[in-house]
């Protein structure tokens, strides 16, 4: 079982990842991924493959889509990468409950050659003091797409915009208001449940650096920081990721959320926090690969017996209006029922794992393939699945559709009741405690 890692200039963080890889012992090896042409579908060696340069090789990024094609875990998810843009994560943060300063997307200044005026008939005239009053001078001037510091400015009036707007090429550049902080954060993260907030001193050309003392941030601010940004890589998916926080009065301003290749070289890092970098990645990499091939052998061993002793039927349809009319509205409710009572007992960073553990023995064991009345000959487990919402479901549509045997209205109906007053009270009681808590 292999771990690949794709890398770019950097040598600090990939080769300490693959040498704590190797040294886990846990029958995982991580390598560096040699690629040089790639055939369609070609076989992906790797079960889970770390992304540090596709942002910059294109020819990486396609690779890696056929490679999550295959099951390949890719971190960070390369399709995400692929749509991801700053303002989007500044609009996706706003809506999460972070705080951010007013920002503007401008129209570009150049297009591709084959853009002329008739492909901007939908696009107005920027009117750009409008918008630097929107923002307030002086402000910053950065791309959509980027990172690094490049093209990143201060503009203190409309020349100064004018000049940095009038050079931008074909990038896409937004003005934001300027927050003068009391304190500013960068906060490393790792699998989105390890989040390390370190006060950072900001400085383009990389003369800006991370305090080696990790208590220099007051204990409750850094769990705050922490908190917000596991908010934000659960919401939006970033298995890796390093989020900057402008904190000013109590309020903390995101003001670099989306950076899907994050610096965590040694030389930024260096001593009080790269060994923490390598261990969190290297030990959510293994995990991941370990995963993948125990949810496989997991459903096999489910499916595959069950598959052995399970007869396939015909099926006719046969429709009953009085049921089918009456089951869709409780089946709906008893699912909506399950879901809420899903998403709030159950750890946003867990529900991937529980699709294999929890919703495939459900669907596999609720009767759908099959009608319970075939579970005769395997008495004990046609009794254990009556524990499974979906079999009451499942049996319910088979006698409104069909003329298959089917286990009683009797015992369909009001156990479904059931479930859904169940399902209902977990749920509520649960989204309660989420919003209190």
């Amino acid at each position: 079982m292999r771990i690949g890692v794709l890398r770019g200039r950097e040598n600090s963080f990939p080769d300490a990842v693959i040498a704590k890889v190797n040294s886990m012992d846990k029958g995982v090896a991580a390598e560096f991924v040699q690629l040089g042409g790639t055939k369609l579908n070609d076989p992906v060696p790797y079960r889970v493959i770390l992304d540090r340069m596709s942002h910059e090789v294109p020819y990486y990024s396609v690779y890696l889509k056929m490679a999550a094609l295959q099951g390949t875990y890719v971190i960070n998810n390369i399709f995400w990468r692929c749509a991801d843009d700053k303002f989007f994560g500044y609009c996706a943060a706003e809506k999460l409950g972070i705080k951010e300063p007013k920002t503007v997307v401008l129209p570009n200044r150049a297009y591709v050659e084959d853009v002329n005026d008739e492909s901007l008939r939908n696009l107005w005239p920027a009117d750009f003091e409008m918008y630097l009053s929107f923002v307030g001078l002086p402000c910053i001037m950065k791309p959509a797409f980027g990172g690094g510091w490049k093209d990143v400015n201060k503009i203190h009036n409309l020349e100064e915009m004018l000049f940095h707007y009038n050079t931008s090429g074909q990038k896409t550049m937004m003005l934001q208001e300027l927050i003068t902080w009391d304190a500013f954060i960068r906060v490393p993260t790792i699998g989105r449940r390890h989040a390390r907030a370190i006060r950072y001193d900001p400085a383009p050309l990389g003369r800006g650096g991370y305090n080696q003392d990790y208590d220099a941030l007051p204990r409750g601010m850094r769990d705050k920081a922490e908190e917000l940004s596991l908010r934000f890589n659960q919401a939006l998916g970033y298995d890796m990721n390093a989020l900057e926080f402008a904190f000013k009065d109590g309020k903390y301003y995101g003001i670099d959320l989306t950076n899907y290749t994050p610096d965590l070289d040694y030389r930024s890092l260096k001593d009080a926090h790269f060994p923490w970098a390598v261990e969190k990645m290297a030990e959510f990499a293994v995990e991941k690969a370990l995963w993948g091939a125990l949810s496989g052998l997991i459903s096999a061993l489910l499916v595959f017996p069950i598959a052995a002793v399970v007869p396939a039927t015909p099926v006719h349809l046969h429709v009953s209006w009085p049921i089918l009319l009456t089951l869709v509205p409780l089946a709906c409710v008893m699912c909506g029922a399950f879901g809420l009572m899903f998403g709030t007992r159950v750890e946003p960073r867990s529900v991937p794992a529980m699709f294999g553990i929890v919703l495939l023995p459900l669907t596999f064991l609720g009767a759908v393939y099959y009608s319970w009345a075939t579970l005769g000959p395997v008495q004990w487990l046609k009794v254990v699945v009556l524990v499974n919402p979906l079999v009451y479901m499942s049996e319910g549509f088979r006698s409104a559709l069909t003329t298959a045997p089917h286990m009683t209205l009797w015992a369909i109906y009001p156990v479904m009741i059931g479930f859904t007053a169940l399902f209902m009270w977990l749920g509520v009681t649960g989204f309660r405690k989420r919003v209190l808590s």
